[in-house]
């Protein structure tokens, strides 16, 4: 069974270079500032999020209620990891809210036998969150299909998981980036290496790796593949 950590504070599988993550509002909510001169950076705040194990920061966008959502990939069982690592294999995708004046509102790990790499992150105009990627794991709620699966995490704005659907076949599959649509759904590109699976009406030549194009419903149903 999939196991989820949840804090609130409301009182291509790579390791990196051991360094702590860091993101700055500026550099997310005001574009110019990355051609800001030596003093003149315009940061309001910074937070710091990481271990020994070699973490980074995804990718982050805004939410409708002027804070941030942003996406670590961690691979560390200490620091900022110590609480929240459990017995999950490495790497572990960790969804982090912040306010609009960067105070932590919660965090949220997706634990699994095998790791999750997570490669991209959505923000809808409700606040629900989309979170994409592949995985090995066999304890997601899912049958795994073969060798990488694609998988998509869905997660309302209070950072609680609403659904997870995987995508592929026998071989290598993974999702790189998603983006929310205006019905409520998500669409997610990436690509499948399998002929097989839920990929089968695609038409794909086995171990021969394609560009895929899915569209998910609000509830998580595939409307479409491409």
């Amino acid at each position: 069974m999939m196991s989820l950590s949840f804090l609130s504070t409301s009182s291509n599988v790579q390791k990196r270079r051991p360094l702590d993550c860091a993101i700055s509002s500026a550099l997310v909510a005001t574009p110019p500032a990355f051609a800001a001169l030596p003093g003149q950076n315009t940061a309001n705040w910074s937070s710091t999020f990481g271990g020994t194990g070699g973490d980074s920061f995804v990718d982050t966008a805004a939410t409708p209620d002027g804070g941030f959502a942003a996406l670590v990939q961690a691979n560390s069982k200490d620091g900022s990891m110590a609480s929240l690592a459990g017995d999950s294999a490495a790497p572990i995708p960790v969804l982090i809210k912040y306010s609009r004046r960067g105070r932590l509102e919660w965090r949220q790990t997706v634990s699994s036998d095998s790791g999750v790499q997570a490669t991209g992150l959505a923000v809808d105009e409700d606040g629900n969150i989309a979170v994409c990627g592949l995985t090995r794991a066999t304890n997601l709620g899912f049958a795994a299909a073969g060798d990488y699966d694609a998988v998509v995490f869905k997660f309302n704005g209070d950072g609680e998981l609403q659904w997870t659907r995987n995508f592929g076949g026998s071989r290598a599959d993974g999702f790189e980036q998603i983006a929310s649509a205006p019905d409520g759904g998500f669409v997610a590109v990436g690509y499948s290496s399998s002929s097989d699976g839920s990929g089968t009406s695609l038409g794909l030549s086995a171990a021969r790796s394609a560009p895929i194009v899915v569209k998910f419903g609000a509830d998580g149903s595939v409307a479409w593949q491409r």
